[in-house]
């Protein structure tokens, strides 16, 4: 079996550690590192990844992962190589052949390296629906959720009852670029409201945004190429990019958003780079103009492509909005990245890809070799809800409702965690960045919040180097009383972790 890369590792690790009471942290890195060598998921040869970029990552002290790496090195699991680093044991692997398990109780042993990373970046804090639960009812700060409760649900219902009525007959397989109808719908809305004008053939209907990143990642990338981004940044770009064999590096992010200066101070020229330069992800902070020019004149100097995903541009709270990348673009480089789960609700698995008209057959060909296309119902319920207006009446009414929860939770926040929360108010988007004024474990906070009914997000997952302690407080998809209850009840868990 081939070894894994050594970022594929560290992000395994990263994804799978979470601090135990019970258990010393020697033993929980012991274990770390200890089992997936056992379960086959490590095989020999691999490199770990530096002892201080590990301790960085896991937020633990060099000393407490030295001496576990130690330990591990001490009975055979690893050895060191001076000058090289620290690797799976070639004489462990030998001996544990005969202690593998059965066949059908492994898959981890089926899998490719890259299998195995995308397999450990599932256990992220993400957490899903509860089927069980109330329709509607989401824990409160769940992050990235639109006021679900104020969906015109009934006149949904009838858009998909008429779009049934006219699409009876073309029950057959669809083209692969998406219903023509809603593809000129959304060429519309982007140039009304983005300024953005592009052909409706210029428009490709992707399922849901994520989706979109894995087919552009793939095309874009040969495994091994680099891409950039944000540093903190959304963590669905890092994970797409890996799974497409790409080596991931973070640029730094500030006040005006994504910092230009680092792409050149990178050691290898990135091919591609994903930004939000509307509403940074996580930060909330928008990419001032300059850097956006400089961003493009970089891309075009180096052959670069660049990802817009135009994330939280919908609603908007205060000044106006910078244009789109894609506006400033005369050079073909930039791929605009839009999905409807932001602004509808998140199970309409429907998104879209503004693509330069040259990679237009391309993207086409491929979706051809992979979902071919994407519910044909939807799109022409959508289509219909975009034409009539009421697309545009919901914007207008959730917008108005977004901006009254997030003016309640600013205030409870104030109210009640002024002295331990640092809040970072953005212009625009869905969710609230706070900063732990205690330097606070953010996971273990999050994982006792979940336990209250709560769903913020922590910060520190979203870095690729020296991570900070924060939440991402979601307001969205609750009712300003509901908002007001529940950071009274994130109170109660910070006193509890402070005690």
């Amino acid at each position: 079996m081939k070894s894994l890369p050594p970022d594929y590792v560290l992000t395994m690790f990263e994804r799978r550690f979470t601090r135990e009471a019970s258990v010393s942290l020697h033993r929980q890195v012991y274990d770390l590192v200890r089992q997936p060598i056992i379960d086959g998921e490590l095989p020999a040869g691999t490199r770990l990844p530096p002892g201080r970029v590990l301790s960085q990552r896991l937020r633990l002290s060099r000393h407490t992962v030295s001496s576990a790496i130690e330990q591990l090195s001490g009975e055979g699991y690893l050895v060191g190589r001076v000058g090289s680093g620290t690797f799976v044991s070639h004489h462990f692997a030998a001996e544990r052949v005969d202690t593998a398990r059965p066949p059908s109780q492994s898959t981890a042993m089926e899998l490719s390296a890259r299998g195995r990373l995308l397999a450990a970046m599932q256990r992220s804090p993400f957490r899903w629906d509860d089927p069980t639960a109330p329709a509607n009812n989401p824990p409160p700060f769940r992050v990235g959720l639109p006021a679900i409760d104020a969906f015109p649900t009934k006149e949904w219902s009838r858009a998909l009852s008429h779009a049934w009525n006219s699409s009876a007959t073309h029950l057959g397989y669809q083209g692969p670029r998406g219903h023509f109808p809603l593809r000129s719908a959304i060429s519309d809305y982007l140039y009304a409201s983005r300024g953005l004008r592009c052909d409706a053939d210029q428009i490709v209907i992707t399922a849901g945004s994520q989706n979109g990143l894995d087919l552009t990642f793939r095309l874009l990338v040969d495994p091994g190429d680099t891409v950039a981004v944000e540093d903190p940044g959304y963590i669905g770009a890092r994970s797409a990019a890996i799974a497409a064999g790409a080596r991931v590096v973070g640029v730094a992010v500030d006040g005006k958003g994504l910092v230009t200066e680092d792409l050149a101070r990178q050691q290898v020229t990135p091919r591609v780079v994903f930004v939000t330069p509307t509403h940074q992800f996580p930060t909330g902070a928008p990419m001032a103009v300059d850097r956006r020019l400089e961003l493009i004149e970089w891309a075009r100097a180096n052959r670069a492509w660049i990802i817009e995903d135009d994330y939280g541009s919908e609603f908007r709270y205060a000044g106006r909005p910078c244009d789109p990348l894609s506006v400033l673009d005369r050079e073909g480089c930039v791929i605009y990245a839009g999905t409807f789960a932001k602004v509808m609700f998140p199970a309409l698995r429907l998104g879209y890809l503004v693509l330069p008209a040259g990679l237009v057959d391309s993207f086409e060909a491929a979706h051809v070799s992979t979902d071919i296309h994407r519910p044909h119902l939807e799109q022409v319920a959508l289509s219909a809800f975009m034409h009539d207006g009421r697309f545009a009446r919901h914007l207008r009414r959730t917008g108005e409702l977004h901006a009254e929860r997030r003016q309640r939770l600013l205030e409870s926040l104030s109210a009640q965690l002024g002295g331990l929360l640092v809040v970072e108010q953005a212009e625009s988007g869905l969710h609230m960045l706070t900063r732990l004024v205690t330097g606070s474990n953010d996971f273990a906070l999050s994982s006792a919040a979940a336990a209250k009914g709560l769903d913020p997000w922590p910060l520190s997952i979203h870095y690729q180097t020296t991570p900070q302690p924060g939440m991402l407080l979601g307001f969205g998809g609750s009712t300003p009383a509901v908002i007001e209850q529940a950071v009274q009840t994130l109170a109660g868990v910070l006193d509890s972790q402070a005690s």
